[in-house]
């Protein structure tokens, strides 16, 4: 209908303009020889044009009212029914919106951006993007957003230099690993654990959280079982993991037992030489280092896993031990009986030519 108003819209002003124009001139005439019927036919034809003038602007108002925009609405919700506020709602190169407090948006499309379907995009910091096709005679529409899933790559990230070492065979690393929340809500990561697998004899081992430090020579805190981090906050911490074992809790507890009994309450007291662990309590730790033993030269593969909202997160990475490194580390059985190796938390200090713990860079 607006076309056919419109194309009326021209020739209403020309046909006005044409009966003035002509209405002038006939008045110009009867100047010179005025007659009754000359005098009304000009009268009549201002009247004329007046009228057709103001057909023509109701139609051009008409029409141009009629194709200045399209509206399109619509409510934007989440995948648990919430109405989502602050959704910018984009049509590419014609409109774009932001939902208020109850999800609603309006988007004004020009005549002339007019087309047979349109591509809605709708984005929220949080939620994955979503975009619709609607064709134009649909004018409102239902958007439903879901969350983003954690991107491990964007979650995770784990330190270049890994400490590898042993505490009386049991096999222990510790790790950097950073931790960052880009979703827009508060998250808890748990369940953090450690496999490591020997490629070259697929033997593998379990090892969880036994202890966390901000900074080498820093004191040891407990492990955290849950860490929770509010939205775009970061966690950085080094893990101290190592392989779970019974024995080794009694075996704490003896060598306790003989510090306290000697009187060492440092470390840095015991002297290279000098016996302080009896040659039965020495047997029964080198017994139980060939035991547990794990680390062997060659190629190992690291898996962190944690869980976020029941979901499991991994990162895997590489690092590689020579014969010399696993000798070095083996070595420290020697000096069981002066106290080196086995007084926990400084027991990868190296010490003559031994050596618990080295730096393995992650490959």
């Amino acid at each position: 209908m607006w076309l056919t108003i419109s194309s009326v819209t021209t020739p209403l002003a020309l046909a006005a303009l044409f009966v003035l124009i002509g209405a002038g001139i006939v008045r110009l005439i009867l100047r010179q020889k005025p007659t009754a019927f000359g005098m009304l036919v000009v009268q009549y034809g201002f009247w004329l044009a007046i009228t057709l003038s103001v057909l023509a602007n109701f139609a051009f108002i008409y029409t141009t009212r009629l194709s200045t925009e399209i509206l399109i609405t619509g409510v934007v919700r989440s995948d648990e029914g919430q109405y989502l506020p602050k959704v910018i709602v984009d049509i590419p190169g014609k409109a774009r919106s932001i939902t208020d407090d109850n999800g609603t948006f309006t988007m004004s499309i020009p005549r002339s951006r007019i087309a047979q379907t349109y591509r809605i995009d709708a984005f929220l910091q949080g939620y994955q993007k979503k975009t619709i096709k609607v064709d134009s005679q649909y004018e409102s529409v239902n958007i439903t957003l879901s969350r983003k899933i954690l991107n491990v790559k964007e979650f995770l990230n784990v330190g270049s230099n890994i400490l590898v070492g042993h505490y009386l065979g049991l096999p222990q690393l510790d790790i950097r690993i950073e931790m960052l929340n880009p979703t827009d809500r508060t998250i808890q990561v748990k369940e953090m654990a450690l496999r490591i697998l020997h490629k070259e004899t697929g033997k593998e081992k379990s090892l969880f959280v036994v202890g966390m430090y901000l900074e080498r020579g820093l004191p040891v805190m407990p492990p955290l079982p849950i860490i929770t981090l509010k939205s775009d906050a970061k966690y950085e911490v080094i893990f101290i993991f190592l392989e779970p074992s019974i024995e080794i809790q009694q075996v704490s507890q003896d060598i306790r037992v003989v510090f306290e009994k000697k009187g060492i309450r440092s470390p840095y007291e015991l002297q290279v030489g000098k016996l302080v662990i009896s040659d039965s309590l020495v047997s029964k730790l080198r017994k139980h280092v060939k035991q547990k033993w794990y680390w062997e030269p060659g190629k190992y593969e690291l898996i962190f896993s944690c869980t976020v909202k029941g979901r499991n997160y991994e990162v895997v990475h590489s690092l590689k031990l020579s014969e010399d490194e696993v000798s070095k580390m083996r070595r420290i059985s020697k000096y069981y009986a002066s106290g080196f190796g086995i007084f926990y938390g400084y027991h990868l200090a190296p010490i003559m030519d031994a050596q618990p713990a080295f730096y393995a860079n992650k490959k």
